[in-house]
Order: C-alpha cells, then sequence, then structure tokens
C-alpha cells in the first residue's frame, strides 16, 4: 500500500460547524488525510449511500470503512493514533472534558445557528456561501436553490429550535458568557487546560472556528469583547501535536480547575436539564419539548434522539469510571446542582447505535422514495450530530 492509499479521506465543508472541529484536530494529531471540499453531487453520492446520512464532516479509512459523527470520531482515532494525546490521564478530569465537549458541541449549537440566520447580513453571506460551495450543482436557479437553503437552516435549526423574542437574549448570552470566560482562562494560558489542546479545546471549536469567529455579527463580538479567544481560534488551527510535546496540562487530580467553574455551573443550571427534558420526551414519544432553564422557558423545541444518545454517552462515561473518581465527579455535579438531572432516569435510551459501533457507519441501499425525500429535505438533523 502505497502512502497515498494511506490516507484517510475526509469530507469537509468550510462553513460546517463539525468539519472545523474535527480538521482542526486531525490537523493536530498529524494524522494523514486528503480533505475533499464537498459540493452537493458528492454529498448525495458519498455520504449518503455509505453512511445512510447526509451529514458532514465524515471520512474513509484506508480500509474502505466509512466514518460520521465528530464526537465519536475523535476517540476513534485516538485509540488509532496515541501521539498526542488529548485527555488527561486523570479519570476525574477526563469525564468533566468529555462533559465540556459535549456541552459545547450541542449547547452552543443553537445561538451558533442563530447568529448565523436570525441577523440579516450574517444570513445573505452565508446563503451566498452556501451555494457557492455546496448547491452549485443542484438542480434549479441559484437564487432559489439559496433561498431554500436559508428558509431550511432557519426553520429546523433557529426557529424550530426554540428561539424566539422570549428566548432570544438567552440563546445570545449563552456565546457572551462564553466569550467571557474563555477570555479570562486565555489570559493566564494558552489553551483551556494549559500550554497544550485537550478534548474541550475542540469541542469549542465547533462553533469558534467555522461559525462565531468568521460570521460577521458574532465575529465583530468576538474580536470586540474577547480578542484572546480570537487568537485562540487561530492558535488552534495553527496547532501540531509535535510542536506541544514537552507542553504540559494545569491541574491537580481529583480537582476542577478554577477557571473552569463557570462552564460547569452553566452546565448544570441550563444543559443537564435541558439534556434530561429532552430524553423525556423522547422517551413518551413526543416530537417536540418545553423545558425552563436558568428563568428562561424554551416551548415547542424539536426533540433530538441524538441528544439522547449524547445523555447516555455521558452516563456511560461516567459509570465506567474506577469507584473513587466517580465519587468525586458525583460530588462535584451536586456541589453545582446538577446531579439530579444527570443522574435521573438513566435507562432512557435513543436506540441510535445499538450494535455500539460509532463512528463507523454500514452503507445503505436507499429506495426512491428516501431518495427523493432526502434530497428534498436533508436528513433529519436528530439522527446524528
Amino acid at each position: 500500500m502505497n502512502k497515498a492509499d494511506q490516507k484517510y479521506q475526509v469530507y469537509i465543508l468550510d462553513q460546517s460547524y463539525y468539519s472545523g472541529k474535527l480538521h482542526s484536530y486531525l490537523r493536530y494529531k498529524q494524522i494523514p488525510i486528503e480533505t475533499h471540499q464537498i459540493n452537493f453531487t458528492q454529498w448525495w453520492q458519498h455520504a449518503y449511500p455509505n453512511t445512510g446520512l447526509m451529514k458532514m464532516p465524515y471520512a474513509q479509512a484506508p480500509d474502505g470503512s466509512w466514518l460520521q459523527d465528530s464526537t465519536p470520531m475523535l476517540d476513534w482515532f485516538e485509540n488509532k493514533f496515541p501521539p498526542f494525546s488529548i485527555l488527561p490521564n486523570d479519570p476525574y478530569l477526563q469525564f468533566f472534558c468529555r462533559l465540556l465537549e459535549d456541552y459545547a458541541d450541542e449547547w452552543h449549537w443553537r445561538p451558533a445557528m442563530h447568529y448565523r440566520w436570525s441577523f440579516k447580513a450574517d444570513a445573505a453571506v452565508n446563503s451566498i456561501r452556501f451555494q457557492d460551495a455546496l448547491l452549485s450543482k443542484t438542480p434549479g436557479p441559484g437564487w432559489l436553490t439559496s433561498w431554500l437553503a436559508k428558509n431550511r437552516q432557519t426553520k429546523e435549526y433557529v426557529t424550530g429550535d426554540g428561539v424566539n423574542t422570549q428566548t432570544r437574549q438567552h440563546v445570545e448570552s449563552i456565546y457572551l458568557n462564553a466569550l467571557d470566560w474563555m477570555e479570562a482562562i486565555l489570559s493566564e494560558q494558552d489553551f483551556l487546560l494549559g500550554d497544550k489542546p485537550c478534548l474541550v479545546d475542540f469541542g469549542f471549536m465547533a462553533s469558534m472556528f467555522r461559525h462565531y469567529s468568521i460570521d460577521p455579527t458574532p465575529a465583530k463580538i468576538m474580536r470586540d469583547r474577547a480578542p484572546k479567544v480570537y487568537l485562540w481560534v487561530a492558535r488552534m488551527w495553527a496547532a501540531q501535536g509535535a510542536d506541544y510535546q514537552d507542553a504540559q496540562w494545569h491541574y491537580e487530580p481529583g480537582k476542577l480547575p478554577d477557571l473552569w467553574k463557570p462552564f460547569i455551573k452553566d452546565i448544570c443550571e441550563a444543559y443537564l436539564p435541558y439534556l434530561l427534558a429532552n430524553a423525556q420526551a423522547w422517551q413518551a414519544g413526543d416530537s417536540n419539548c418545553t423545558f425552563t432553564v436558568q428563568g428562561v422557558t424554551y416551548r415547542n423545541t424539536k426533540t433530538y434522539d441524538y441528544r439522547v444518545w449524547c445523555r447516555e454517552q455521558l452516563i456511560k462515561h461516567f459509570n465506567a469510571l474506577p469507584d473513587d473518581a466517580r465519587s468525586a465527579v458525583q460530588e462535584t455535579l451536586k456541589e453545582f446542582g446538577g446531579w439530579n438531572a444527570f443522574s435521573s432516569e438513566q435507562d432512557i435510551q435513543s436506540n441510535l447505535d445499538p450494535d455500539n459501533i460509532a463512528p463507523l457507519r454500514k452503507p445503505i441501499k436507499p429506495n426512491l422514495k428516501n431518495k427523493l425525500k432526502t434530497f428534498l429535505g436533508g436528513t433529519p438533523w436528530s439522527t446524528s450530530g
């Protein structure tokens, strides 16, 4: 097998939330890859039949297997490429790295989509970008496909995810608070756990890179409010593991870093209660979920089985901890008020990965009905993240 055959074929889109996260990780780990900026035709021909989804990013391994979903992909690559690990050895801190990564992935999705599609200038820029990069080879005039893309993104990810006049200020506070908390951390060190990137850094690259630091409205806010975060985005993109072999993380085993506490407080007050409410709605067969966090009520947000799966995975990681670390995590979650939401109803299952093979995907043979449904509306976002 020649060197070209040993590369992972990675399919991304420059505008894609999770593409930025995965791509920056693969660059840091110095994993041999060949990247492909995907258009609709390639997406249709590669992603759908080989993964069963039309989601990005995805990858084909040298052995021909297909991978999708950034969080389990990072775990998968960590096992195959141990150098430049992004997880500390301390089991207690490993859990909180995973919790923060999940929060960065899922809780920041809503404000990232809001800033992209609720603001006129941002929506206009991204409609054109989507048309040029992804939709240029689709049938129909460009203005129409661009408008359809904007309409779908807004309906699915903004209004459909609970963003309205009653919740808008709270949604925007998720981003603004994160900037303030990250700016405080990055005023003392180069990365979120010390002198080299960890899993949490890559989790926040999903929103901070391809969305917040590039889309006009949040990018201006970042430059004005948190310039060290803006610098961190570039530092993360440029980071190569070999340059950080002797760098250290800053933590005490079994102890939560003080600079992470505002994030953990927010997770316990807002994100874990939301995950529980979403899971309970899923279990009850409700397509919509209403929940109240931090004094704000989100009504009739879409119920996402993928976020039920996210909660499953966090509980799985918690249960796999050694006894002393598990007890310490429980005490920390109790201290910040998140234990009841985390521990309640642990048997709620998403059934998204019954064979426990994620991030590996099985090829499918779609029928005409499924092809037309997917072509017109895409894969329902609830099926993967």
